[in-house]
């Protein structure tokens, strides 16, 4: 009964872990992605509005 959890247990286990950890690392460079996509969009649409000013004089 000792060598079933060192053989299935505990690896499954670490492949677990292995897993977490990999899904917190990609949700943290996705919440970078997006709030430098917000930052670029803010100012694209800033461009934009002014663009539009200078056209309507």
């Amino acid at each position: 009964m000792i060598i079933l959890p060192s053989l299935l247990y505990y690896p499954l286990l670490d492949i677990i872990d292995e897993r977490i950890t990999y899904m917190e690392e990609s949700l943290e460079e996705a919440s970078t992605i997006l709030a430098e996509s917000t930052r670029l969009n803010s100012g694209y649409e800033k461009k934009t509005l002014k663009a539009r000013k200078v056209v309507e004089l």
